[in-house]
């Protein structure tokens, strides 16, 4: 038999016109060669040959040959001077010459000899896995060989081969999902542990599909880690994409490092947010030409979007002039609230840089100076992409972000610059940030009243006329607190004499005064309740 690629693999036991499945006792039925010769030298029967191997042809196992070489001493070579073959070969001429060595003789006496020609030219030759030349007759000779001392090759099922297949493919999945180490490490150890398997069930005449589930293995493996890798790239791609332009490098370059700090699909957070607008944006935009509104805005934006980034922030969005970010993701940041508060102290301290260096650098007149007003609130809310499937924005949802937007639209009502409510500005942000508390607000959209602070800077930059006043002030809220209005107003008109115009300062003077004519009752919480966002 003939495989398909031109070798000689297997040879028919029996032959037929038409073997049905009791090809055993098929009366019409031809054996092949070797088994006559056996049934001759052995004795038993065609069936008995036939019965032992279960199947009407057997995988042959062939003893292969070896060369023999010589070291040549005038050439410096190894040159080919024989072979010995699997299966002994006799030349004719010497049986009929009677030169047959005594060993040999002894050999052929009582055993099975075939005659047949092993010459390159006699056109009876087949290519085997062990010789690209094997004669007809040795093909015949493997056959009896095999037979008579259970040597040839038993096939599994294939259905066998098919399983490990399967088994190698779910296993390569498995090893794609571990690090690069350990997986490079397990496509080794496991090829190589199945080429072993397959090598020693060979040496016990078991023979196993070796290469179909090494391809499927490796095949699958290169292509889960190909496909793992483009991912990987998409994946890097869009993190840089989505956060390149409004987190610090540094940030980018960790989430791309390990995505699982990144979580994308929503998640409930303890958050700090932020919000900044610029005061008086109304009446300068309606004084400056488009492109000169265009470079105000940028030249402002960039400087405080930095502030925001070099303290771990996120940008969330700019609305027009305002600034929307947050701390705490997508990444953790350690005393988000205490770098939130440096980050707006720092943005008020570029401001003043920035107003001196507009007019100069950028050659606009501005109709009047910005400032900015900031509202700070910590608190759990929602992270996560939202939006629609072609347009996707990481942001925050909730309640406290709500707050801290109607925060910076309270300084309004207060004068202030910075508010931070009592949920940021906590005993960590107290060690670093001077503040001075507000009171009780009650904002729009909101029952519970919250207390809220004024960021004023950091510890030890206070100015000269804030370290005179501050303790004043304090006092004064501290007394007001307690209803003792009188001795309150006392207090803040000192802290106006180191702080002229402090709008905090007057309003409480303002209320001070009132209640000390017509004090609330007792049962009325001291709140500054709020109509407008």
């Amino acid at each position: 038999m003939i495989d398909t690629d031109g070798q000689v693999r297997n040879i028919l036991l029996v032959a037929g016109k038409s073997l049905g499945d009791d090809w055993i006792n098929d009366p019409e039925r031809y054996t092949a060669m070797g088994v006559e010769i056996l049934n001759a030298y052995t004795g038993k029967t065609a069936d008995f040959w036939l019965q032992k191997v279960g199947f009407n042809a057997m995988r042959l196992n062939f003893r292969g040959q070896k060369n023999l070489r010589r070291y040549n001493e005038k050439t410096g070579e190894d040159v080919e001077v024989g072979t010995i073959f699997g299966i002994p070969r006799v030349p004719a001429y010497e049986v009929l010459q009677g030169e047959l060595e005594e060993s040999v003789a002894e050999r052929l006496k009582n055993g099975i000899v075939l005659v047949g020609l092993t010459a390159s030219g006699s056109f009876d030759h087949y290519p085997s896995p062990y010789s690209e030349s094997s004669p007809g007759v040795e093909v015949h000779a493997t056959q009896i060989d095999n037979l008579l001392n259970d040597r040839w090759l038993r096939d599994t099922v294939r259905l066998f081969a098919c399983l490990i297949t399967v088994l190698m493919v779910i296993l390569a999945g498995r090893l794609v999902r571990k690090p690069p180490l350990i997986a490079g490490g397990g496509l080794i150890l496991v090829t190589a542990g199945w080429l072993g398997f397959v090598y020693y069930m060979f040496l016990q005449l078991r023979l196993f599909e070796g290469v179909s589930p090494v391809i499927g293995f490796v095949t699958t493996f290169v292509t889960l880690i190909i496909h793992r890798t483009m991912l990987e790239q998409q994946q890097k791609r869009e993190v840089r994409a989505m956060f390149g332009q409004y987190v610090a490098p540094e940030i980018v370059e960790i989430l791309v490092k390990d995505p699982k700090k990144l979580s994308l699909g929503g998640e409930k957070r303890d958050m700090t947010m932020f919000f900044l607008d610029i005061a008086h944006f109304t009446s300068i935009s309606e004084k400056l030409r488009a492109e000169e509104l265009i470079t105000f805005l940028n030249f402002y934006l960039t400087s405080l979007t930095d502030d925001v980034l070099n303290n771990e922030g996120v940008v969330d969005k700019y609305i027009g002039d305002c600034i929307m970010a947050f701390w705490n993701a997508p990444i953790e940041v350690e005393n988000h609230r205490t770098k939130a508060c440096l980050a707006a102290v720092a943005c008020i301290q570029t401001m003043e840089r920035l107003n001196a260096e507009f007019e100069k650098e950028k050659g606009i007149k501005m109709p009047e100076m910005p400032a900015v007003r900031i509202g700070l609130n910590s608190g759990e809310v929602v992270v996560g992409n939202t939006g629609s499937a072609r347009k996707l924005a990481y942001t925050v949802l909730g309640d406290e972000v709500n707050l801290s937007s109607r925060l910076e639209g309270a300084n309004k009502f207060f004068g202030s610059t910075i508010m931070a409510s009592e949920n940021t500005y906590d005993d960590e942000a107290r060690k670093l940030i001077e503040a001075r508390e507000l009171g009780k607000v009650r904002v729009v959209g909101k029952e519970i009243p919250i207390r809220v602070y004024e960021l004023l800077a950091k510890k030890g930059e206070l100015e000269e006329s804030w370290v005179k006043a501050l303790p004043s002030y304090r006092e004064g809220v501290a007394l007001y607190n307690d209803r003792k209005f009188d001795e309150a107003k006392g207090k803040f008109e000192e802290v106006l004499r180191h702080r002229p115009g402090d709008k905090p300062t007057k309003l409480y003077i303002n209320l001070c005064e009132d209640y000390s004519v017509i004090a609330p009752p007792a049962d009325q919480p001291l709140v500054f309740n709020l109509t407008t966002k």
